[in-house]
């Protein structure tokens, strides 16, 4: 289902076994089960953008003074079959966060990718989690933390908290912090919430 969401900006963020599905490579065959449109303000672009259109990364800074917006997408459900009881449902769920600016071309992305049981009441971790990110050539990133908050419990949450790195004179620059979290119910995923520097989206199912 498609469903378009408007930005939010805050003052602050808060940071925030192996089994026989690898938590990096989606098997062919996952549904699709979120696609979320999120529309930002010029205002809001600019703090997301201006440290990357500081170091000449051209999409972000040509969006001075124009809007733009983020795709939320997930995958998730069979085929996992991994390390539930035999009263719970098992899934695998790729989940990515991705930053477009005005004309469509992407800056960069997020993911998280976990395998999760349910039995109804309560989800709980069984591979993952795993949490890479997307950038363009020249830009890297470092993941701050990748994990579970909540385990085994009717609300857990699968994220990341990471920097977003530019090799500048040989020297790594620090271009932004962000952070992702899948939050699920007891019987899957409910919605993600990501955060760049100060400003924040929702992307529900």
């Amino acid at each position: 289902m498609r469903k378009t969401v408007i930005g939010i900006a805050i003052a602050l963020c808060t940071w925030l076994a192996p089994a026989t599905v690898s938590a990096a490579a989606m098997p062919s065959g996952v549904p699709h089960i979120m696609h979320a449109t999120v529309h930002y303000s010029a205002a809001q672009c600019e703090k997301l953008f201006a440290p990357f259109a500081k170091y000449g990364v051209a999409a972000a800074r040509n969006n001075a003074g124009h809007p733009c917006y983020a795709i939320a997408d997930a995958y998730g459900g069979p085929p996992n079959a991994v390390g539930g009881a035999l009263a719970a449902s098992c899934y695998g769920y790729w989940t990515g966060w991705d930053y477009y600016n005005f004309l469509g071309i992407w800056v960069f992305g997020d993911r998280v990718n976990v395998g999760m049981c349910f039995n109804g009441t309560v989800g709980w971790r069984v591979w993952g989690v795993d949490c890479p990110i997307a950038t363009l050539p020249g830009d890297g990133y470092s993941n701050q933390w990748c994990g579970m908050w909540q385990n085994n419990t009717s609300a857990p949450q699968a994220g990341n908290n990471y920097d977003i790195t530019f090799l500048y004179n040989g020297s790594p620059i620090i271009l932004g912090h962000g952070w992702q979290r899948d939050y699920f119910t007891g019987s899957g995923l409910n919605y993600v919430y990501d955060c760049f520097e100060t400003v924040c989206g929702y992307g529900y199912k």
